[in-house]
């Protein structure tokens, strides 16, 4: 029976009802962190593409001290109305609600982007890794050619499974 109610919190975090069922009890009243902190490692660029947990407001806010054009996109509606309400006076900072299979953004426009847990939650939903595969290909398709992918993921097997040994 436990082990039954783990697989379903899994299987949870592969849908967006579970995100605005969190995002909506904390609200903003707290900093709500799935990992580490993104400030202490953020390098200069131009443009930052935040997704799922890496958007969150304090993050947001950081990132724009260091960023030209900084967006934060997920799934969740919740959560994307909440950091617009929050942010609404930051002038380099956006949220969109976006999956990340199918990001609408021009080729090449951002300079790095951060996965914080958003390929764990891609993971466990409907398309499992091959959902994850399609969010690899499409943050490719949207970094410029110097730019920089960075994923947080609390898999091991993760390279393996979603690189096939190859680069791109």
């Amino acid at each position: 029976e436990r082990a039954d109610s783990a697989k379903e919190k899994l299987v949870g975090l592969g849908h967006p009802s579970y995100y605005d069922e969190i995002y909506a009890e904390r609200a903003l009243k707290s900093r709500y962190e799935w990992y580490c902190s993104l400030d202490d490692f953020l390098p200069k660029a131009m443009h930052f593409l935040m997704d799922s947990s890496a958007s969150r407001a304090a993050e947001g806010v950081a990132a724009t001290k260091k960023f030209k054009y900084v967006v934060g996109v997920d799934l969740t509606p919740e959560l994307i109305k909440m950091l617009s309400k929050h942010h609404y006076d930051e002038k380099t900072l956006e949220y969109k609600v976006m999956d990340v299979t199918k990001l609408d953004f021009k080729d090449g426009f951002f300079d790095l982007a951060i996965d914080k847990a958003t390929a764990d939650s891609v993971r466990c939903g409907p398309l499992g890794i091959q959902g994850v595969k399609a969010m690899l290909k499409e943050a490719h398709r949207v970094l410029g050619p110097l730019g920089v992918y960075v994923m947080l993921t609390c898999h091991e097997d993760s390279k393996e499974k979603l690189f096939d040994n190859k680069l791109w």
